[in-house]
């Protein structure tokens, strides 16, 4: 049985074949029957555990669509600040008779800006 699917009424009922499979009511400890002392105990503590569990599995599931909508709102603030960045925006820019494309290996300078050592030299005589 998925733990999905447990509801009070299943999960009793898997204990009480629990019970009849080892024969719990006839055990006996130093010529004791325990299990009549100890039996709702430890049903309580099983829904217990599967409470908290759901519980947990609920929190991670809303973490996780939580964590999935920040990416896509970062995502699409990136996508924004990208396109209104007119001078570095590709499809804004005026026509020209050459095209260049320059490779991913770039270098930090000192001032901050990236150099391109293939290309960025090209286009500066330009």
């Amino acid at each position: 049985m998925s733990e999905s699917d447990l509801s009070l009424k299943s999960v009793y009922e898997e204990f009480l074949e629990f019970e009849d499979e080892y024969s719990l009511f006839n055990a006996k400890i130093d010529g004791v029957f325990f299990w009549e002392r100890v039996r709702f105990v430890v049903f309580r503590a099983i829904t217990i555990k599967l409470a908290e569990g759901k519980v947990k599995r609920k929190r991670r599931i809303e973490r996780k669509k939580e964590k999935k909508f920040i990416f896509y709102l970062r995502k699409t603030r990136n996508y924004l600040k990208v396109l209104f960045q007119f001078k570095l925006n590709p499809l804004l820019a005026k026509k020209h008779a050459i095209l260049i494309l320059s490779s991913s290996r770039r270098k930090l300078k000192e001032n901050g800006k990236w150099w391109d050592i293939y290309t960025d030299h090209i286009i500066n005589k330009m």
